[in-house]
């Protein structure tokens, strides 16, 4: 398994607070890093306005050693020079991401029409927004997000909760809300910030952050990040990434359920895919995990189609939908409605189908960010041809030449990347071959 640190610092800057404190120095990094078999740390600098010099600091050393380090920059979002700082910050110190440590408790002001440009050039230099972000704050990062979904955003530290909520709120003081933002991932670094005793190693309170988060948000929405070395005031670099790994047993039985049904079912062995699909589910929807349950219950659909079991396929299908609309799960939500097509097929029921297809489309093209480009493509690709041969069932010729066009385009822009994906193992119940020939799609 590649374990990479979202979140370390380095420079001069750090120095010990005792003797035991671990100092800023790349080689004491690297060798905990080759201890606990770390494979990459992100470099998070200073503010700039405190440490000029640390930008360039961690630029050189991603340059030393490019295999095991990368940089952000600190950028002064709030200053009138921002928009050069990032055009530096990718240029001069070859950046992945900025950071930007607020110098003011309200942020509001990000929102502002003449802040638009440093957007823009975020997205022009293709840098990720690492923002440090309390939760009173979290309302401007959500609109932020929403505004701008071709632009990525991290928040520090589990969205820094401190004492504004504790972890029996549901809501985690509002952060909740960016399950519906897919271009918003949550560093689960520096668990000692909320601690209640930031020396109570494994920090139980913020355990119980991370627990929820993990369980509402997924695995892969978080980042994990040790903070190293202000970590080591409170714990060694070892025990932060057992922190991390301490996990609560029913969510990683829950996953890892759900993906040995998801193995199954890509390697055509639906009986072993149902199984572990039913056992998923259950455990899914016990642990309240609701976007797990959503593709849980969609593999059961799929496994039932698969077996040629239709009913009981396309009851399992309306409930996965059901469940990716109370989830707000973008990317479930596609996937449902694309295999609800293929399920009314298999009733002949060729316009309901064709309707579901389309919805299905009109999702993809929606929310590009949810989906890879590779999945998107094939997605809409095998969409396309599907439609094409319905409308032939259903004798419409404009709807036909329509699809044909999308699909042929969408074939002419990667053709080795589409044929490595081809085809969807959810198809293979329609025995996708025999319907490309029956329906002259070859």
């Amino acid at each position: 398994m590649r374990i990479i640190d979202a979140h370390v610092h380095v420079g001069d800057n750090y120095q010990p607070m005792t003797p035991f404190q671990d100092t800023g120095r790349v080689d004491r990094l690297l060798h905990l890093m080759d201890e606990c078999e770390v494979e990459k740390a992100i470099m998070v600098p200073v503010v700039a306005e405190f440490s000029p010099d640390n930008n360039a600091e961690c630029a050189r050393w991603t340059r030393k050693h490019p295999d095991r380090l990368a940089n952000m920059a600190d950028v002064a979002m709030h200053h009138f020079s921002a928009i050069e700082e990032i055009a530096r910050a990718r240029e001069e110190y070859e950046a992945v991401a900025i950071s930007y440590y607020p110098n003011s408790a309200d942020i509001s002001w990000m929102l502002e029409p003449e802040r638009e440009p440093v957007w823009d050039a975020l997205k022009t230099y293709a840098l990720v927004c690492n923002l440090h972000v309390t939760p009173p704050n979290y309302p401007t990062l959500f609109e932020l997000a929403r505004r701008h979904l071709d632009l990525l955003f991290v928040c520090n530290h589990l969205g820094l909760p401190g004492d504004h909520f504790e972890p029996s709120d549901s809501t985690y003081g509002g952060l909740i809300e960016a399950r519906a933002l897919p271009n918003i991932y949550i560093k689960a670094s520096a668990f000692y910030a909320a601690a209640t005793t930031p020396w109570d190693f494994r920090c139980p309170r913020a355990l119980g952050f991370f627990a929820a988060l993990l369980r509402d948000l997924g695995p892969r929405r978080l980042l994990w990040g040790t903070d190293w070395p202000p970590t080591s005031r409170h714990q060694s670099y070892r025990q932060a990434l057992e922190i991390a790994e301490q996990r609560e047993d029913e969510i990683f039985q829950g996953m890892y359920l759900l993906n040995l049904g998801t193995f199954h079912l890509y390697t055509m062995q639906p009986q072993e895919a149902l199984e572990f699909a039913l056992r998923a589910e259950e455990m899914n929807a016990k642990i309240g995990r609701r976007t797990w349950h959503a593709n849980a219950l969609l593999n059961v659909g799929a496994s039932y189609l698969t077996l040629g079991q239709k009913e009981e396929g396309h009851s399992y299908l309306q409930k996965a939908l059901l469940k990716a609309e109370e989830a707000r799960d973008r990317r479930s939500h596609g996937r449902i409605l694309y295999n609800l097509a293929l399920s009314h097929s298999l009733f002949g029921q060729t316009a309901q189908a064709a309707v579901f297809m389309e919805d299905a489309l009109e999702w993809y093209a929606q929310y590009p960010i949810v989906y890879g480009d590779a999945e998107r493509t094939m997605l809409e690709y095998q969409g396309s041809l599907y439609l094409v041969g319905a409308y032939r069932k259903l004798n419409d010729p404009e709807k036909v030449e329509r699809y044909a066009t999308q699909a042929s385009e969408l074939r002419g822009r990667d053709p080795q990347k589409l044929a490595a994906y081809l085809v969807d193992p959810h198809l293979n119940f329609l025995k996708w071959d025999g319907f490309k020939k029956e329906h002259g799609l070859e």
